[in-house]
């Protein structure tokens, strides 16, 4: 989308299956360390049957691949909802899924590799142990872990260093200068 206009160009028809896999229902949208789009599907179709799905979508040619499919035990614990997504320092997915297939089916949230689309529990809302309960989890947001930002009298003290290193600078200079003449 054009922030200034509003006009929107269409990347990816989840309807052409000379795009990858059909979608019926995507969901979270967020962009991968790769440049392309991350894009949550809590009804790919696949063959015969039809799951959740976490899909790279190329921005340039609209072609979708599915990284992580949520019904395939060999990619980790299953789940069937995908919908909220977001992405961590490290380029994983973070993705909040609505009804885990376990843990009383109140939801997850998963972490991703995208690129071998394995899935990993982070937390199960049906688990007391790990906190108040939730359920149907679907959106989700990743704070930047905070940095050391120096306080007013550490800049204080940063300028001052600073300008002391620039006078003895000059005063070593000015010396070079006066010894040469």
């Amino acid at each position: 989308m054009d922030l200034t206009s509003g006009n929107r160009t269409l990347i990816s028809n989840f309807n052409n299956p000379a795009q990858g896999p059909i979608g019926i229902n995507p969901f979270g949208i967020t962009m991968g360390s790769s440049g392309n789009l991350l894009v949550t599907d809590e009804d790919i179709t696949q063959g015969p049957t039809i799951n959740g799905s976490l899909l790279e979508v190329d921005v340039v040619s609209g072609f979708r691949t599915v990284i992580s499919d949520f019904e395939n035990p060999a990619q980790g614990p299953l789940g069937n909802e995908p919908q909220g997504i977001t992405t961590n320092l490290l380029g994983q997915a973070l993705i909040a899924e609505r009804n885990g297939q376990s843990g009383g089916g109140r939801g997850f949230l998963f972490l991703v590799d995208t690129t071998t689309g394995d899935r990993t529990i982070i937390s199960d809302f049906g688990n007391p142990a790990q906190g108040p309960l939730g359920s149907d989890p679907t959106g989700i947001a990743y704070r930047l872990p905070l940095r050391n930002v120096p306080t007013l009298s550490q800049w204080g003290l940063i300028a001052t260093a600073g300008l002391l290193g620039i006078i003895g600078f000059l005063v070593i200079r000015r010396r070079q200068l006066a010894t040469n003449k």
